[in-house]
């Protein structure tokens, strides 16, 4: 659920969703988790983020926001659920 966009659903559209992301200038990424709570089946991940973004054409730039993510247990493993993430800025 990326903010000022439709929500994503499936793995090819998250897929798609990244690629363009990264493409439009994502350099890094910094993930900083707050808390999380192991429910056994499934489990919540709330954090912060920094990404350094360089565009084409134009000067670096920061964006700085939270995010919360559900996991869930499938075939053994923690598979992403649900995650949302929005920015602290103002919008453009």
């Amino acid at each position: 659920m990326p903010p000022h966009s439709p929500m994503r659903t499936g793995r090819k559209a998250i897929q798609e969703f990244w690629d363009g992301a990264i493409k439009s200038g994502i350099k890094a990424a910094t993930l900083t988790i707050l808390e999380f709570e192991d429910l056994r089946k499934s489990a919540i991940e709330i954090g912060t983020y920094t990404l350094d973004v360089q565009p084409v054409g134009k000067p670096p730039q920061k964006d700085e926001g939270k995010y919360v993510v559900v996991w869930k247990r499938h075939a053994g493993a923690w598979m992403i659920a649900v995650d949302i993430f929005n920015s602290n800025l103002p919008a453009a």
